[in-house]
């Protein structure tokens, strides 16, 4: 891999063999969107270093790790709106909300400049279902089907404040990274909770072009 810039003929080339790879059929103009996203992510990090990555490591590590979780979102019982808490620089929410056009995402981002950086890459990239939140994530007055977020907080710390947010019957998504360290998230979160009101679920993901241990917890709160 390279971190050079990559040409735009040469990136969609790599974008499309990754998406293949994850059997997700996203048509030109949304291979597009994320070549839009993915330039105003590398303009944004020459002011404010949003990620840590650029050309192909920034496609690997953020759009593909993004969307190699896409099948639990199209398995959750009701996915109409999705909370992306902690969004950052829009991971996994705007590769999401290009992916799924038929759901709502709301990410939240109290972080001023970041949150100015989200409405720009919303309207660059054309996407019409998203909402920026630039505020605590607990502040919103919504309640939603599904919340995600990567690298944004230890579950366990966290798990009250987003079962307060779901909808009953709704689902946590939770990018993470080796297993043992959320088997620790986990085991914090069943000393609080039980195992009488959530379902836990850990899945491995393969991401294309990454060696990185991924993996998937879903939690479902029931009905």
């Amino acid at each position: 891999m390279t971190e050079d810039p990559l040409e735009k003929y040469e990136l969609e080339q790599f974008i499309k063999k990754g998406l293949r790879q994850l059997s997700i059929p996203l048509s030109r103009d949304q291979v597009h969107q994320c070549m839009t996203y993915l330039h105003e992510v590398e303009q944004g990090n020459k002011r404010m270093n949003l990620v840590k990555a650029t050309g192909l490591i920034l496609v690997v590590k953020h759009l593909f790790d993004s969307l190699a979780g896409i099948s639990f979102f199209l398995q959750a019982q009701r996915r109409k709106r999705i909370y992306d808490i902690g969004s950052g620089a829009g991971f996994p929410g705007i590769p999401l909300a290009i992916a799924l056009p038929d759901s709502e995402f709301i990410l939240a981002e109290r972080v001023g400049k970041k949150a100015g950086f989200l409405q720009n890459a919303v309207l660059y990239t054309g996407l019409t279902n998203i909402e920026i939140f630039g505020h605590n994530f607990r502040e919103i007055n919504k309640k939603v089907d599904i919340i995600t977020f990567r690298a944004f907080s230890a579950i366990g710390k966290v798990i009250d404040d987003l079962l307060a947010l779901l909808h009953p019957g709704g689902t946590i998504i939770a990018y993470k990274g080796q297993k043992a360290k959320i088997d620790e998230e986990i085991g914090e979160i069943e000393k609080r909770k039980g195992n009488t009101s959530l379902d836990i679920e850990v899945q491995k993901v393969v991401v294309p072009f990454l060696e990185s241990e991924r993996h998937m917890v879903i939690i479902k709160r029931h009905m």
